[in-house]
């Protein structure tokens, strides 16, 4: 039936305030303004603050003031569990999206500051949504890079906002290629000149950060490249120039860190429990006290500098992984009968043995002896940065109520952690070693026998972890009916969905936990299914270490026992999901076996 016009303007009321109200969130969740008394010469702490002077300035049903409200829809949906708020989210995406095809058709009006912001935005909305309609996906990944060739960061007449609108969306675009493997959108752009603008938030650190960034990106899309061509015969001196490039390009890394002001270090103190009673948020103490976690904590002057040192340490790791993988399939080239990446047997190849003879080996060792220490290394570091992340004072976040940005700064590094536990590239301890160490005092439940992945549960009434991790070990039983596949669309926006241990056991799940899933989200779930969601490609033989390289004795054994750091890190990232409302963040806990869902 035809609604009446005090039915119309009724609703019409409603969606403004739920807009009104959204944008608030919004502001609150991902927006942090400038302190007003950080110390001379110190970085500013701001993140995103353009936002809301950008929004303001845009005229109303343009396709950037349908973006904001779209992803300020998207947060109050996740943080609230309004169906009305998602449905008004894809509502605006869709608006926005045609709105942009019809400003980008000229140059004019595609080189604005608005539309690179709507861009920016439609990444931020991808990153918080598990539904699997990749239309802003597309017009993301598509756009962002043909926009930032249209402008460079000294061009005349740049505001302050214009200045940072740029920088944050040349770090989003990096980070993206690099994770998807792609290659950098845009050549890379003079530092100096970048170095020279009055902002703050071009500060040198950053220009060179942005500089590093580009080259690890090149380098990981090159490799990706490598290691899948199957078509070509493995080439020892493209192994041993990716593989010298990539260790100078951690050289660099190295020297970034190196030659930081006192303002950028952190503040390193042991993980202990009178550590843990200084923290500000719920759900800290399990958090830090897990028998994952690391034993330091490292924190920064502000959510800003931690969260740029987590992009440097992540992107580390990644290039040290790519140059871990080079030389994993240099050494298999000294084996002629075996395929370096792929590592299967094959017939005697001439050009497999001639490369093998141009191999030092002790030198190839020495180097991947190193490079493995330096990536635990990096991984600690991470690790004990994130901690510190979650109690970096941020101006204006109330206790216990903890902002959106918290988490969203997050996201990244936690994937791409596990990805990186998850291929056996970091070796595991001897089991007598892991016998000896004593798990931490903690109020869960524990066993000392190794095992693959927890059966983490988290309760929504009482917002407690339940760790069943001593349960017996099973496989994941993900099962696509579970996900309300078949249940008619049009019926309820979003279908709830209860947790429980991957054995489905329904002995063992004495509360009633439930997560909400779109039910489109299938989709994603689905092609994550096939492999890890934070790994550029399918895994090779090359990704994993071999024993003989692991005790070469000319530096201290790099180790690290994978499971229970990986129950630390899928812990992390359902605390992100619950607590900041970073949904996505449940794909990795989900399809990697931490998680067994069944509709309630």
């Amino acid at each position: 039936s035809l609604l009446s016009l005090d039915d119309m303007l009724m609703t019409r009321r409603l969606n403004n305030d739920l807009a009104q109200i959204s944008y608030q969130r919004f502001i609150y969740d991902f927006v942090v303004f400038e302190s007003s008394h950080l110390p001379s010469g110190a970085v500013s702490d701001a993140i995103w603050e353009f936002l809301p002077t950008m929004y303001q300035r845009s005229a109303p049903g343009s396709c950037l003031t349908a973006i904001v409200e779209a992803v300020a829809f998207l947060n109050f949906a996740n943080r609230y569990e309004v169906p009305e708020a998602l449905i008004l989210a894809e509502e605006r995406l869709q608006k926005s999206i045609q709105l942009l095809r019809r400003r980008i058709s000229t140059k004019r009006q595609a080189s604005t500051d608005q539309t690179l912001c709507t861009v920016f935005l439609m990444g931020i909305y991808e990153n918080l949504t598990l539904s699997g309609d990749s239309s802003s996906s597309m017009a993301h990944h598509q756009g962002i890079g043909a926009l930032l060739q249209l402008r460079t960061p000294d061009q005349p007449g740049q505001s302050l906002v214009a200045q940072r609108l740029f920088e944050a969306s040349c770090i989003q675009m990096l980070i993206g290629n690099m994770q998807a493997g792609r290659p950098p959108a845009f050549s890379i752009c003079n530092t100096s000149t970048i170095g020279q603008h009055p902002s703050g938030i071009y500060g040198v650190p950053d220009a060179h950060l942005v500089r590093l960034l580009h080259n690890a990106t090149s380098l990981h899309h090159r490799w990706l490249k490598l290691k899948h061509d199957f078509r070509s015969p493995p080439c020892c001196q493209k192994f041993q120039s990716l593989s010298k490039e990539a260790l100078d390009m951690d050289a660099d890394f190295q020297v970034w860190e190196g030659n930081l002001t006192i303002y950028w270090r952190s503040k390193v103190e042991r993980n202990t429990r009178r550590t843990n009673s200084s923290t500000k948020h719920g759900h800290n103490d399990l958090l830090f006290s897990h028998r994952g976690a690391p034993k330091e904590i490292r924190t920064h002057v502000s959510l800003r500098v931690s969260w740029i040192k987590l992009i440097y340490q992540t992107a580390r790791i990644v290039l040290l992984r790519n140059a871990l993988e080079i030389m994993n399939c240099m050494l298999r080239l000294s084996r002629p009968t075996c395929h370096p990446t792929t590592g299967r047997k094959c017939g005697s190849s001439s050009h497999l043995a001639t490369s093998s003879a141009t191999i030092d080996i002790t030198t190839l060792y020495a180097r991947h002896a190193f490079s493995l220490r330096n990536l635990v290394d990096t991984i600690e570091k991470s690790c004990a940065t994130i901690l510190g992340h979650l109690s970096v004072i941020v101006p204006g976040e109330s206790t216990g109520d903890v902002i959106g940005m918290r988490g969203y700064t997050l996201l990244w590094t936690l994937g791409v952690l596990d990805a990186v536990l998850s291929g056996g590239l970091v070796p595991q301890p001897s089991t007598s070693s892991r016998s000896n160490r004593a798990p931490p005092k903690t109020n869960q439940m524990h066993s000392t026998a190794p095992i693959s992945s927890s059966k983490l549960l988290v309760d929504k009434k009482t917002n407690a972890f339940y760790d069943f991790s001593a349960l017996p070990e099973h496989k994941p039983n993900i099962s696509y009916n579970n996900f309300g596949v078949d249940g008619p669309k049009e019926t309820s926006c979003s279908t709830s969905y209860q947790a429980v241990s991957a054995s489905q056991d329904p002995v063992c799940v004495p509360f009633s936990a439930s997560i909400p899933f779109h039910s489109q989200s299938i989709a994603i779930l689905e092609k994550c299914l096939k492999g890890h969601v934070f790994n550029s490609a399918p895994r090779l033989q090359c990704d994993a270490t071999e024993p003989l390289v692991v005790d070469f004795p000319i530096t201290k054994p790099a180790h690290m026992y994978a499971p229970f750091r990986r129950e630390w890190l899928n812990q992390m990232l359902v605390y992100i999901a619950r607590e900041a409302g970073i949904k996505k963040a449940l794909i990795v806990p989900l399809t990697e076996g931490f998680f067994g869902f069944r509709e309630v």
